[in-house]
């Protein structure tokens, strides 16, 4: 016996396919990632931090906030019709509209400026030529994570990355493919709060990221052989160049034309209660963490203020581990 639908096969079929389609990207909405992915997302903090280093007049400091994994469709819904985006064909990066004011107006006017954001305020055509360095920094602090077949050179920056003011005009993935979302707070040292970005990755990339970066378990270490012990005790005695870095000081043209042998060049408070330690290696200068600048007998010192990056320690643990096994 043969039954038939008053809506025609064609329309029950679209009706079916539509529920589906709503259910998965519902299913996907709010989740959180794995512990590796937020790691990974920890890490990047002090990355992008080092790359905005190249950005004087930017001081403001990055703090990972939160995760989530979501569709691209309820990203959308959540964005801002209207602020500065940036995206290549693999990630995409959002700055909300108080922090997208806040570094129009440092690039401008610098740090003697304090202009309190707009409510209304709205990025114009060149807000958004202007915000390309700072989209730059935040590729570029990914760039070392990325496998090898996502790595953009600095030089396709300018052809690769696109940059946007309206979240209409941004073609990024298909509305249903599962994304994480990190968010990351970017606050003045005095803890104002400056504003918020995010940076929006593919699912089935972050999770290739994350296992690439994933520090090797203690567990999975080789604990015996003569070219192991060997390795662990070059490891541990290989010397490091550490250097304190004070970020920097504010001097007119004038002045500097000025500068001789002798001169005296004079620190804000505030940069001494914020030195940044780094190591030096062939690859340039990799900060560790950040100290205070002071005194022990008689002899400059730094005292740390946060423990270093936890790449560095996983390393130290797992030489310390293989050398006591």
């Amino acid at each position: 016996m043969f039954v038939g639908f008053s809506q025609g096969p064609r329309g029950m079929a679209e009706t079916s396919s539509g529920e589906v389609i709503k259910r998965k990207i519902q299913a996907a909405d709010g989740r959180k990632p794995d512990a590796a992915v937020m790691e990974f997302a920890e890490n990047l903090t002090l990355q992008i931090a080092e790359a905005l280093l190249l950005e004087p007049k930017f001081t403001l400091l990055p703090a990972f906030e939160s995760a989530e994994i979501t569709s691209y469709r309820s990203l959308l819904s959540q964005l801002s019709p209207k602020s500065l985006y940036a995206y290549t064909i693999d990630v995409l990066f959002h700055l909300e509209n108080e922090l997208g004011f806040c570094w129009i107006e440092k690039s401008l006017s610098g740090e003697s400026i304090e202009a309190e954001p707009v409510a209304d305020y709205e990025p114009t055509a060149i807000d958004a030529h202007l915000s390309r360095p700072f989209f730059e920094c935040l590729l570029t602090s990914l760039q070392r994570d990325l496998p090898k077949k996502y790595r953009l050179p600095e030089s396709a920056y300018e052809d690769e990355m696109m940059i946007e003011r309206a979240v209409d005009n941004v073609h990024f993935v298909d509305e249903t493919t599962k994304v994480v979302v990190l968010k990351y707070a970017f606050n003045h040292q005095d803890g104002r709060v400056g504003g918020n970005a995010r940076i929006v990755l593919p699912l089935s990339i972050i999770e290739e990221i994350a296992l690439t970066a994933r520090p090797h378990s203690l567990a999975d270490a080789p604990t015996s052989g003569l070219w192991t012990q060997h390795m662990t005790e070059e490891t541990l005695n290989l010397p490091l160049d550490v250097t304190a870095v004070i970020e920097k000081t504010k001097m007119t043209v004038d002045d500097i034309a000025r500068l001789s042998p002798g001169a005296m060049i004079s620190l804000p408070k505030k940069n001494l209660e914020r030195v940044i330690v780094a190591v030096e290696t062939e690859n340039g200068v990799k900060p560790l963490t950040y100290g205070r600048l002071g005194l022990k007998n008689q002899s400059k010192a730094v005292k740390l203020g946060a423990e270093p990056k936890s790449s560095l320690t996983a390393l130290v643990e797992a030489a310390s581990y293989n050398a006591e096994s």
